[in-house]
């Protein structure tokens, strides 16, 4: 809720280990900042579990919906940006062209 903490931003599960953050009327520069906010709120948070801490990353893939562009498409490319940033070490953002 801190990264994403207006009333129009919607988070949800998109699948097993996925999220999707719909950020309307949000230009590019803006929502990388977002999730780059998001990224840096991620990598300084530690997780306390039966005496053991441990650090957590996140793989963001991010797509501005295109003009005329229907939402499977633009969910598509949004897609294939998070798996180039998995594949590409993780604990990074990747902006689809």
């Amino acid at each position: 809720m801190r990264s994403f903490p207006r009333r129009s931003d919607f988070i949800a599960r998109y699948g097993g280990d996925e999220f999707v953050a719909i950020l309307p009327q949000t230009r590019i520069n803006q929502s990388e900042r977002l999730a780059t906010r998001f990224l840096e709120g991620i990598r300084n948070l530690t997780v306390s579990r039966d005496g053991q801490s441990f650090s957590m990353t996140a793989s963001i893939g991010l797509a501005e919906l295109k003009r005329g562009e229907a939402a499977d498409g633009w969910l598509d490319r949004a897609d294939r940006a998070l798996y180039q940033a998995k594949s590409s070490g993780r604990d990074q953002l990747v902006i689809a062209p």
